[in-house]
């Protein structure tokens, strides 16, 4: 859940996995050191069931939320081993041909070796999910159809959500994400290989906004 604080001095309890976002008069720096992210209240959240993470496919990130009056600002930090940016690089041959470098164990959307860092965050539309309150985003994950880590699509017509999806190589480095809609039927589916960061589940949360 994220709460938007009106005011600096607001208080009263906040909600288990609840993400207060603090108002500012203008936008935060890029970087972790502006003043608006140290005056923020962290929220941790322990992610697991994913790939690589140093062998172990799980890590925690910290997330922190502030807003002017047109603009929601979060900054996600999360333990990683490696910054992955390759996305599917080709290397030069001998002959001056080039080969792409493939994850031998990829059997099809899943390469978790030459792939970039990517976590995403999703938004139901109008309360239209049935079930987010109670599962959060794990409501549009769907496995056992081809891909090892499933596909992402809400279950019934007219369930909409926004998704804030993060990619280490085209969007990280810029401080912006994709945005995309997941709706019924749609789906959205090194010389020395530095092993990419796959994308994981937190526990069951709601991301809804109120002032």
């Amino acid at each position: 859940m994220l709460v938007a604080a009106g005011c600096a001095t607001q208080t009263g309890d906040v909600p288990p996995n609840t993400l207060v976002a603090s108002k500012v008069l203008a936008a935060p720096m890029l970087g972790s050191a502006d003043l608006a992210w140290t005056t923020a209240k962290p929220l941790t959240v322990n992610l697991s069931g994913g790939e690589n993470f140093g062998g172990k496919g799980s890590t925690t990130a910290t997330l922190k939320a502030v807003y002017t009056s047109d603009t929601l600002y979060m900054l996600v930090q999360y333990a990683d081993p490696t910054d992955s940016l390759r996305r599917g690089p080709f290397q030069k041959q001998a002959d001056g041909s080039w080969k792409k470098l493939v994850d031998p164990k990829n059997t099809g959307g899943d390469d978790n070796v030459y792939y970039e860092d990517k976590w995403a965050m999703l938004w139901p539309i109008n309360n239209s999910v049935k079930g987010f309150e109670q599962s959060g985003c794990m409501v549009a994950c769907h496995i056992g159809e081809g891909k090892p880590y499933g596909n992402k699509y809400t279950a019934n017509a007219g369930e909409i959500m926004d998704m804030w999806h993060m990619k280490g190589s085209r969007t990280g480095r810029s401080a912006t994400s994709m945005t995309s809609i997941a709706t019924t039927p749609a789906t959205t589916r090194r010389r020395t290989p530095t092993p990419a960061g796959r994308a994981i589940r937190a526990a069951p949360s709601t991301a809804t906004s109120r002032s």
